[in-house]
């Protein structure tokens, strides 16, 4: 899909920003609820991908794929001893075939989108090449109780709860609203309460 002419460049800003908070450490009690999600998502899965990866989440979760439109993802992965597959890619374009994926997961990126068509199709590449898979982004009913909605300069769309319903509806995943997130998850056979969420 086509982006703002700025749009990739601006992208090593927020890959290099996440790092950065990645490094003083994960002490925000909503972003390691939410780690700690993904993580409990990954534990049954062998192929796991990251969409919108940043510079550290695989290392965390223990992804071994992952895709970012910002090279210096790929870079970071690398310096902190990420030993998983890394591909500059678009999340409206995954490059991987058909139900590759065990788990995917794409945490805190869609709100980056430039449109709502980019997030409807970078939900359609989730569904097409994951069996199971995550969306999470910040509750836009939330917006200026969280700070880093307040200092996050690459935040383009905000979602609410009846928006993202709308966008997974026809894959039949479940949303909730948890803390100050967003949650989306499509199943593949279980549900939310048989996986003790």
């Amino acid at each position: 899909m086509d982006y703002p002419n700025d749009y990739i460049e601006k992208q090593d800003d927020v890959v290099k920003r996440n790092f950065e908070n990645f490094i003083r450490g994960l002490n925000n009690a909503i972003n390691v609820k939410r780690i700690a999600y993904i993580i409990k998502m990954c534990k049954n899965a062998r192929k796991i991908l990251d969409v919108g990866s940043g510079g550290y989440l695989p290392f965390i979760t223990g992804a071994n794929y992952a895709i970012d439109i910002s090279p210096l993802a790929g870079d970071l992965l690398a310096r902190i001893g990420w030993k998983g597959e890394f591909k500059v890619a678009d999340c409206t374009a995954i490059p991987y075939p058909d139900k590759y994926f065990d788990f995917a997961y794409c945490t805190e990126v869609i709100e980056h989108l430039p449109t709502l068509d980019h997030v409807k199709k970078t939900i359609s590449e989730l569904d097409r090449v994951a069996i199971t898979w995550l969306i999470t982004t910040p509750a836009a009913s939330e917006f200026g109780k969280r700070d880093r909605w307040n200092t996050e300069p690459d935040h383009r769309l905000f979602i609410d709860i009846d928006t993202l319903y709308k966008l997974v509806k026809p894959y039949n995943a479940v949303v909730w609203k948890e803390d100050l997130t967003l949650y989306a998850v499509k199943y593949a056979k279980k549900t939310r309460t048989e996986i003790n969420i």
